[in-house]
């Protein structure tokens, strides 16, 4: 197996690196490594200073959002005003998971405002 040459790189991005050569690698610190001695998950967060030759270069997947699909209905009234024991207050509920939203308890004409908010 051929040896590749050491690379300049440095690192962009928050956080570091820990992998390579057990050293710490910190945000826009440069470094020497080989092509292969940085993992593919780490590849976006180093840029080469030197030219890689085109052998060593392993493609890199984009990043992909994927929206999660909603198990509520966008229609359907999620919020609902519901009343307390006590007389006189009224809480905010998650009708879905049964949370209630509201800290402190609230008169009606509040918690119908909120509800109608949220609800929107």
């Amino acid at each position: 197996m051929s040896e590749s040459k050491e690379i300049q790189w440095r690192k962009i991005g928050g956080g570091s690196l820990r992998y390579i050569r057990n050293k710490i690698i910190k945000p826009n610190e440069v470094f020497i490594a080989r092509p292969e001695e940085i993992p593919l998950a780490f590849r976006r967060q180093v840029v080469a200073l030197e030219d890689v030759p085109e052998t060593m270069v392993e493609p890199v997947r984009p990043f992909t959002v994927r929206k999660r699909k909603s198990s509520l209905d966008t229609k359907a009234e999620v919020y609902k005003v519901q009343q307390r024991s006590t007389n006189g207050w009224w809480d905010v509920v998650n009708s879905v998971s049964g949370k209630i939203i509201n800290e402190k308890g609230l008169r009606e004409e509040a918690a119908q405002q909120l509800v109608k908010e949220l609800n929107a």
